[in-house]
């Protein structure tokens, strides 16, 4: 994804688990899903065409063999299935239990 400012666009955690070719996902620096998913994506700038045009496509193509792009996808499925929605909800409602908290002082 090249997206040159996006929220936490959904596409970035759903392509890696229904990716059946070992893919590489390169991401936007700028693209929400970045700060979740970078450890484990070739990351991009999106205002530099020439370093993405030099590098990172041709890095997803030849990195290092089909393992360590096996790993890398293996690793955010891994972390997509951890964090989910309802992972994502409980944290929401135990941020909100501790703002009520703090708010009832």
């Amino acid at each position: 994804m090249n997206a040159i400012y996006d929220g936490l666009n959904l596409v970035a955690k759903e392509a890696p688990l229904v990716n059946e070719r070992d893919g590489v996902l390169i991401l936007s620096e700028n693209a929400g899903a970045h700060e979740e998913l970078g450890p484990w994506a070739l990351s991009v700038n999106p205002f530099d065409l020439e370093e993405q045009a030099a590098g990172d496509p041709h890095e997803a193509i030849d990195d290092g063999a089909a393992r360590q792009r096996h790993a890398r996808l293996e690793a955010i499925r891994e972390h997509v299935r951890a964090h989910d929605f309802g992972a994502w909800l409980e944290t929401q409602l135990e941020d909100l239990d501790r703002w009520s908290a703090k708010a009832a002082r």
